[in-house]
């Protein structure tokens, strides 16, 4: 597990034959989006508003997600400021 300014670990496991849960630790003075385009599911990772420097408090996050075409293709994104995507850790898990 690398560390990076907005996410400190993440993991992925399967649950069952159609999910996915994706767990990762994220500053305590952001937030994140988790949205989906084209099969791949991207998690936003953003400082909170009003804020310049991430909080070295990490809490974790879990989502469920659904398998797409068997499989699960995911990125994060974390964004310096609101445009500038500064790390983008992925993985890819195939049934």
């Amino acid at each position: 597990m690398s560390n990076y300014s907005l996410l400190s670990e993440y993991s992925y496991t399967k649950i069952n034959n159609s999910q996915f849960q994706i767990t990762f630790k994220i500053p305590d003075n952001c937030f994140y989006n988790l949205v989906c385009v084209s099969g791949k599911y991207t998690i936003e990772i953003k400082l909170n508003p009003g804020e310049t420097t991430p909080s070295t408090v990490f809490i974790e996050e879990t989502e469920i997600v659904n398998m797409i075409s068997d499989s699960l293709n995911f990125k994060f994104e974390q964004y310096e400021s609101a445009k500038t995507i500064i790390k983008k850790p992925s993985g890819i898990l195939t049934d």
